[in-house]
């Protein structure tokens, strides 16, 4: 999972505009986690995934 969330953030700071914001935030849902990364940088078209 490390390595998972290591691209997530390289990725996040990567693409976002210098003096933009990326946020993280980490949720427990139970037995569960729930990790977000938000960032200003130009995004991913959902086509791509579909």
């Amino acid at each position: 999972m490390g390595p998972v969330i290591t691209n997530l953030l390289s990725n996040a700071v990567k693409y976002s505009p210098k003096v933009k914001n990326v946020a993280v935030s980490c949720q427990q849902d139970g037995s569960m986690v729930k990790i977000s990364v938000n960032d200003e940088g130009m995004g991913v078209l959902l086509t791509r995934f579909r």
